[in-house]
Order: C-alpha cells, then structure tokens, then sequence
C-alpha cells in the first residue's frame, strides 16, 4: 500500500473535507474490515469496498463517514463544483472468475453537510447531520457544540485575578506583612485562572452506526480528540434521566452498556439542556431497538 494522501476542499465558512487513503485493510468480521490509516484519527470498522471521510469542523476531524464506490456521474459534478483536484484512490473489484485487481482511479468527492435540525441556546448548539438518506448511508450525527467563549472567561478571570492581588498588596501594606499576603494572593488568583480555564471543549459528538455501534467524540480546543467505540450489540439501553444534586438539576444521557458496571456518559464534560438530549436519545433507541421510556428520578 502506498502512504496515505491527505486533500482537502474548502466548504461553508469553517467546514472541510479529508479524504484519506488507507495503509492497511484487515477482516474483523463478517462483512467487516477494519481499515488502519495515518493521521487525526484511530482505525474504524466499515464494510467492504469502502473508502474513509473526515468531516471536518474547525480544523479537527468529527465525523467519520464511510461510503461505496459513488456514481462517476455524481462525482464530475460535484468536482465541477467544489472545483477540487483530483484524488487518486484505489478501489477493489472482483468477479466469478477471476482474483481481485487493483485499479487506480483519480476521484474528487465533495460531502453535502445536510443539518436536518438545529437547536441553541445563550450556551450550546446543536446540529443533527442526518446521512440515513442520500449519498452516505447509515450514518446519524449528533454534536453539540459550546459556544466559544473562552476569550471572555480569559478576561474575567485575569480582571479577577488582578482585583485579588491589588486588594492583598494594600492590605499588606497597611499591616506589614507583605510577602505571605502577597504569595497567598497570587496562589489564589493562579487557581482562579486555572478553574475558568480547566475544560477547553469545543463539542462533543453521538456518531450512531446502526449496523456497527455508536462512537463517542470529546473535542477540545487545542486539537486533542477522544473516541470510544461501543458495538451496537452491546448496548443493553439508553436512559435518559434526571438528575438532582442539593444545587442543581440536569439531565443526563447515558447508556446500558454489556459486561459495564457503571453507566456510560454519553456527554462527559458538557451538560445540554433536555430538549437537545431528546433527539440523541430517540435515536438511539431506534438503533437499539429499545422501547422510549424516561425514568425519573427516585
């Protein structure tokens, strides 16, 4: 195989698209192959015949989606629009009577991001990439983004850093002692920065691959990405659910998952409101086959 080849096309105001060529293809199972490559993302699963796509937000890969040899047709028009270059890409062909050939042929492909639904509020948004229908299959999307505020939170917590430390120099000053007060102070306003800064996300992503399983994205600001992977026949359910603690109340989404002592978090680090989590959880159920019942808190 030869080294991966990254292109990329330019899409909307802050979406690209990634095609990568593979550098190893290994069966995982019936029908399956897992497809290893070199770059922002870990090996996925795909049938075969596939080739990979990254979508891209930001710069940081969030979706990976995966689809057949497309229509030649199809693709003169959308290189014809997208006005790419041409990727050279290798796809498999076999017949009845004869071995596999390689055959290279040179393919522009240009991913039409189609946000079926999109709910916000003063701090999240959500954007729900329904691919169930169309050029890619069986792929459903889910992110939730957080809206990027960190340049006011910078701000706030240096202004409240610098408000401690003066209000500390002055009191030093009239009492004398100036070196323990002032070293307090500026411990503190250390911390004080590191709390408003401690969870750089940028969004976090339910990618749901009815025939496979579901894959949980953590992005963060400064490019590092977290996967996990669950098959889809391990997912016991989804629970949607309340919960109250003695300062707060939110609701959380996670998963029932086999041979799993604890539930699964769906989001880790963000809390959306309910009316983003519904979606999520509807659709998971339907691609676990799991009957929509809430449970409340007891």
């Amino acid at each position: 195989m030869v080294a991966p080849s990254f292109t990329t096309h330019s899409f909307g105001m802050n979406q690209r698209m990634v095609v990568m060529r593979t550098t190893g293809v290994s069966m995982v199972g019936p029908n399956a192959y897992r497809v290893d490559v070199v770059g922002p993302s870990t090996a996925e699963i795909a049938p075969p015949g596939y080739y990979m796509l990254f979508v891209v937000h930001s710069g940081i890969p969030s979706t990976s989606v995966w689809r057949t040899d497309p229509d030649p047709l199809s693709i003169f028009y959308l290189s014809a629009l997208c006005g790419g270059f041409l990727i050279s890409s290798g796809f498999y062909f076999q017949s009845h009577l004869s071995l596999s050939l390689s055959l290279s042929l040179s393919l522009s492909l240009s991913l039409i991001m189609a946000a079926e639904s999109c709910i916000a509020n003063s701090r999240y948004t959500y954007l729900h990439e329904d691919h169930t229908k169309g050029l890619l299959e069986a792929i459903d999307a889910h992110n939730v983004l957080l809206h990027n505020n960190t340049n006011s939170k910078l701000l706030l917590a240096f202004l409240s850093a610098l408000l401690l430390t003066a209000t500390a120099f002055s009191l030093s000053s009239l009492k004398g002692e100036s070196s323990n007060m002032l070293l307090w102070s500026l411990l503190l306003s250390a911390t004080l920065v590191v709390v408003f800064l401690r969870k750089p996300v940028e969004k976090e992503s339910v990618i749901i691959m009815p025939a496979f399983g579901v894959q949980l994205e953590t992005h963060y600001r400064r490019g590092r990405t977290i996967h996990r992977f669950i098959p889809i026949d391990k997912i016991l359910k989804p629970v949607l659910s309340e919960c109250v603690t003695p300062v707060t109340c939110y609701w959380s989404l996670s998963l029932i998952v086999r041979e799993e002592e604890e539930l699964v978090l769906v989001f880790k680090e963000l809390r959306p409101p309910v009316k983003m989590l519904i979606p999520i959880w509807k659709a998971l159920c339907a691609a676990t086959d799991s009957p929509e019942t809430l449970d409340q808190p007891g």
